[in-house]
């Protein structure tokens, strides 16, 4: 999907490897360090606000899981979801 390698772009850009989820999903695979987890935050909140659309991203961390969108986005909790 085109915005999905859009937003693999932009974190490629800020030096984050991404691999990309396997078949038709529009997924994929971040690595993630604790001192990544603010730059993380702040890319995904000037993609998701710079959609057209809702743009919703789903996280998943372990079992774990969580879904950010344009209006309720809060940088607080996803980056406490993201440091555990």
């Amino acid at each position: 999907m085109k915005v999905v390698q859009q937003l693999r772009k932009e974190l490629a850009e800020q030096e984050f490897m991404t691999q990309a989820g396997i078949g038709d999903a529009p997924e994929m695979a971040v690595a993630l360090s604790g001192a990544d987890v603010a730059a993380l935050v702040d890319v995904l909140k000037s993609w998701i606000c710079r959609r057209h659309g809702p743009g919703a991203v789903r996280l998943t961390v372990g079992a774990e899981s969580i879904e950010v969108d344009k209006p309720t986005f809060d940088e607080g909790v996803l980056e406490a979801f993201l440091s555990r």
